[in-house]
């Protein structure tokens, strides 16, 4: 059994779709407002602060826009503001069937020890606790910047790993 909650933070609203002839909008649509999402122990798994969400009664599925989404570890220890992993995007789709998180267009991710990343599409997997992408990714960390292709962010282990990679070091004093 899954668990997903809805939270309207702050000053939010929720707006219902007037009745009509044509079905293709939004069954629900909140503004402002915190979309969580829990385990079958009841633990926090990921929270997505969002400008605007909208449930699809039909596709079944959540979409959000102007998103951060904040990964807890699976071990449950951690609480919402401290994340393993928090990731922002432009957009978001939430598919309440298979549990799968889809992140699209300038995604940006932040995690332990100033790790950073940013690529344009990444997907969550909640069997294996992992957020991936297939796209170009730039990760960064202090003086060191790597670029590839594809990558995997394992939230057990808090590493990342690219598919293909070309690494770039910044030393100082350099000739």
């Amino acid at each position: 059994m899954t668990l997903i909650g809805l939270l309207a933070g702050g000053c939010g609203s929720a707006e219902t779709s007037p009745p009509s002839s044509d079905l293709s909008g939004p069954a629900i649509r909140i503004d402002n407002s915190t979309l969580s999402h829990f385990d079958e122990q009841g633990r926090l798994l990921w929270a997505v602060d969002a400008a605007i969400v909208e449930y699809d009664r039909g596709a079944d599925e959540s979409r959000a826009d102007d998103v951060r989404v904040r990964f807890l570890n699976p071990s449950g220890a951690d609480s919402p503001q401290t994340a393993s992993l928090s990731v922002r995007a432009e957009r978001m789709t939430f598919e309440n069937g298979t549990r799968h998180l889809y992140l699209i267009g300038n995604v940006q991710g932040d995690g332990p020890d100033g790790l950073t990343f940013a690529t344009e599409r990444a997907q969550w997997d909640p069997e294996r606790r992992t957020v991936t992408g297939d796209r170009a990714v730039r990760i960064q960390r202090e003086d060191l910047s790597m670029r590839g292709t594809g990558f995997s962010y394992d939230l057990r282990s808090e590493r990342l790993s690219l598919q293909s990679a070309s690494l770039e070091i910044q030393l100082d004093n350099a000739p």
